[in-house]
């Protein structure tokens, strides 16, 4: 009897602590900051259409806490595959998914835009291309920046000269200083970066379209989070339903 009544206090108490312990578990989030996606803002603070999208997925609808770290896109690729964070947003490959598990929801459909220098002499031919087979066609070497596999696999791989940058902010320097003929990128991204690089100006939008790309969360398969990957789902999911994603990336454009 004494027995038994010890084991339901012990319930009692796991019950009374189970909203404590599941908001103690925390998902670490990393990303490079790519305006205005994720960025840091004027008081230090994570700020983007990415991060307001995750936080509201992670915070409000699943009831975990949540944990951001800004840094190297190539060393947040490898805390996520050692299992040091737990959640990062982009393009998910082949290589990336042997590390790391889909969240199959997409949060944003990406652009791919020709931009170039001001008074490139090639310009007009920029204006036409609608696939990637006629970047290599047309010889234009591509600038990116280190980490981008989109770049690597897409473009590197097939041929197409990719110069690379060390921060997304050098890419626009790079072809700023002519260095390569063009970059491709979705305007949401590049507006805002070339406003703050003080280049809107000298680097121009054309009326080329390479492709489309969707962005997913991945989550390390060595996160405690990573079999929930159905329920991170369906809070996109929902999110997308009620309209709050509309609502975030509308304070964006």
């Amino acid at each position: 009897m004494r027995g038994q009544l010890l084991r339901i206090v012990l319930i009692l108490i796991l019950l009374t602590l189970l909203p404590d312990l599941a908001l103690s578990q925390e998902v670490h989030y990393v990303f490079q900051e790519y305006r205005p996606a994720n960025y840091l803002d004027n008081q230090g603070q994570p700020a983007g259409f990415f991060v307001d999208i995750i936080r509201e997925a992670v915070e409000n609808r699943l009831g975990l806490s949540l944990r951001i770290s800004v840094l190297p896109w190539m060393r947040c690729q490898a805390l996520v595959k050692q299992g040091e964070a737990d959640l990062m947003t982009t393009i998910p490959t082949p290589a990336r998914l042997e590390y790391a598990r889909l969240v199959n929801a997409p949060i944003w459909i990406k652009q791919y835009r020709i931009y170039t220098y001001l008074d490139h002499l090639r310009i007009h031919e920029m204006h036409d291309i609608r696939s990637i087979a006629e970047i290599l066609q047309a010889r234009f070497t591509v600038i990116s920046y280190i980490g981008n596999s989109w770049a690597n696999t897409r473009l590197e791989d097939i041929g197409i000269p990719v110069l690379e940058a060390t921060s997304v902010e050098g890419m626009y320097r790079m072809l700023y200083a002519r260095r390569g003929d063009i970059l491709v990128d979705d305007p949401l991204l590049v507006t805002d970066s070339l406003r703050a690089a003080g280049l809107e100006r000298r680097i121009i939008i054309t009326d080329g379209l390479v492709e489309e790309s969707s962005f997913y969360p991945l989550i390390s398969k060595r996160s405690y989070l990573a079999d929930r990957t159905e329920d991170f789902a369906a809070a996109l999911q929902a999110m997308r339903d009620d309209g709050t994603i509309d609502a975030i990336m509308e304070r964006y454009y």
